[in-house]
């Protein structure tokens, strides 16, 4: 089965994640890493799994904040309120015997009742859809219908602009997204630091502090850095 179709088919199932799992060793072996399968997320290493912790002591040391690489299949109400879900891409083969059949007290756990979160497909873009009357929640977050729909439920849409690299490769702008931030350097001009990015083709390039502009995000999270994205503040760099 592959990690695609094990994420739809255990979509909402919890499981106890192995300590191999998660990227620092858990001592105690008296743990508890329960976690719910939500999506799942494709990058240059394969398609993995993506879940999200019970406990909140795991999301805060182990998860990253969902960015629009991963494929949801559960429903997340918590998307746009500014605190986005934290989530963790793991090994779906060494979870196949690991689901929790009981709760806490041995007791048979509750089963998870899971709605089918996209069940249309987006007239725009052709992806994954929930249709709620007239309006469409699409899967894509960069999907232009998304701003329409937030609109009408009174949230103002985060707007974040990707770095994109400028170098000419045969006569045309390679245009990709910028996955990883250097340090800075002194640039003696006008006082300003260069910033050096490299983007998920390989290529670097530079920019000046003045070049930014607020809200532009560089994509770690998409390239194969261990790290949250950063987002320009206007004066520094910050994750989100």
């Amino acid at each position: 089965m592959s990690a695609i179709e094990f994420a739809q088919d255990n979509a909402g199932r919890r499981f106890d994640i192995p300590d191999e799992l998660l990227p620092n060793a858990v001592d105690d072996a008296d743990h508890c890493n329960f976690a719910q399968v939500v999506g799942h997320f494709v990058d240059g290493n394969g398609t993995w799994v993506i879940i999200e912790f019970e406990e909140l002591q795991h999301r805060n040391a182990y998860c990253w904040p969902l960015h629009d690489g991963v494929k949801l299949t559960v429903a997340k109400r918590d998307m746009y309120n500014g605190d986005y879900p934290l989530v963790m891409a793991v090994d779906h083969t060494k979870l196949k015997k690991q689901k929790r059949d009981y709760d806490s007290w041995g007791e048979p756990a509750e089963p998870v009742i899971v709605p089918k979160p996209y069940p249309s497909t987006c007239k725009a873009c052709n992806e994954p859809a929930r249709v709620y009357g007239r309006a469409i929640m699409c899967s894509s977050r960069s999907c232009k219908t998304r701003t329409k729909l937030l609109k009408k439920i009174d949230i103002k849409p985060f707007k974040a602009s990707p770095i994109r690299c400028p170098l000419l490769i045969n006569g045309k702008a390679c245009n990709g997204k910028a996955v990883y931030y250097k340090s800075r350097l002194s640039y003696s001009r006008n006082n300003d630091s260069l910033h050096h990015f490299t983007c998920q083709d390989g290529h670097n390039f530079s920019r000046a502090t003045s070049e930014l502009k607020e809200n532009d995000v560089v994509l770690f999270t998409l390239g194969e850095h261990d790290s949250s994205d950063r987002i320009w503040n206007g004066k520094k760099w910050e994750m989100y």
